[in-house]
């Protein structure tokens, strides 16, 4: 494989347009049970956008049901269900790939990380998979149809970490578990395989720490990077005139929430590069990989991501940045809706 053919190119299209509702558009209501009468369109969004954004409070309220009264007391208890059952909800279309689930230890010799290894076409080439949700909930089940569209799409197998969530596990639990995982691939697939590294939220900080993390440490750095719509500044600032700051899922409130779990009271940490990546030096930005970064218009975190491909870009280093039009935070988790492309050059 080239040198250039090694990066792969992501193109994400909305297909359908919102100026009227049409037949199409009420049969992926139906489908995703949003009901047409509470259904609220933004005219200005792909009706795959409203639809995420409309189901989402639905979700919530299923989550509620679901939960016992004990659990309903455990914030985050309701959150991690809401959140499984959203990636439920979009959860169709699974390719068919060959999966296995098991543990590899954890170095501290007190723990083991559970994983689950997606087979590919490609024998040489592996993804670490690092999954989004806030530092705080996700696990293998929520991203396994992206992990199987990922390893169809690139030919590479994969590697999902469920790393140890926060708040239980802060700050760098989850890091270290991505790191043992790393270590795993290369200790198991040998020197001459080609180890790209992936994630999505709050996992694409989790990737992009661990990236300057092996580079201050003089270790083997991934072959390439794939972020999706990462969190790469943890800074809380004092206010926000983002437009996306509210309103399209992901809220500045809820961010600085995710934040504080990750890290806690200790907000010097936030200045950290192995806690925000965009903090780098420019000369441990230079010996970052080449990578591809995609963010979604309304979303908050893409301010982060574009001001990341700056310095990456001015530091040398190849970057395929992509913005998908009137996409919300964390669209892929509904990649059954959205019109989807990974393909190499």
């Amino acid at each position: 494989m080239t040198r250039r053919a090694s990066l792969l190119i992501f193109t994400a299209m909305t297909t359908i347009a919102v100026s009227s509702m049409s037949a199409n558009d009420c049969e992926l209501l139906a489908e995703y049970k949003v009901p047409h009468k509470t259904f609220i369109i933004n005219e200005k969004l792909s009706c795959p956008t409203n639809i995420f954004l409309n189901a989402a409070p639905i979700i919530a309220a299923e989550a509620e049901k679901q939960l016992t009264p004990e659990a309903k007391a455990d914030h985050q208890a309701a959150g991690r269900l809401a959140y499984k059952l959203f990636g439920d909800a979009f959860a169709k279309n699974k390719p068919d790939v060959s999966v296995k689930d098991f543990k590899i230890p954890g170095k501290d010799g007190k723990h083991e990380i559970p994983v689950r290894f997606y087979e590919g076409k490609d024998k040489g080439k592996f993804i670490l998979f690092t999954h989004g949700g806030g530092w705080t909930r996700g696990n293998l089940e929520t991203h396994d149809t992206l992990c199987r569209k990922l390893c169809e799409a690139t030919g590479a197998s994969l590697l999902a970490v469920d790393y140890r969530l926060a708040p239980e596990n802060p700050h760098p639990a989850g890091l270290e578990d991505a790191e043992d995982a790393y270590n795993y691939l290369l200790n198991e697939h040998g020197k001459d395989a080609k180890i790209y590294i992936s994630g999505d939220s709050g996992g694409g900080n989790i990737a992009s720490s661990l990236t300057i993390k092996l580079i201050r440490d003089g270790k083997r750095i991934p072959d390439g990077a794939i972020l999706f719509y990462p969190a790469l500044d943890l800074r809380i600032p004092e206010k926000t005139t983002d437009p996306y700051a509210t309103g399209y899922l992901l809220t500045r409130d809820s961010t600085n929430a995710y934040i504080h779990n990750y890290i806690g009271d200790d907000y010097e940490k936030a200045n950290s590069p192995l806690v925000s990546p965009l903090l780098a030096s420019p000369e441990e930005l230079a010996k970052f990989p080449k990578a591809i970064i995609v963010n979604a218009e309304c979303d908050p975190l893409t301010a982060e991501g574009k001001a990341f491909v700056e310095k990456l870009t001015a530091a040398g280093v190849s970057v395929n940045h992509k913005v998908v039009p009137l996409a919300p935070f964390t669209f892929l988790l509904s990649i059954s809706i959205y019109s989807l492309r990974l393909m190499k050059p």
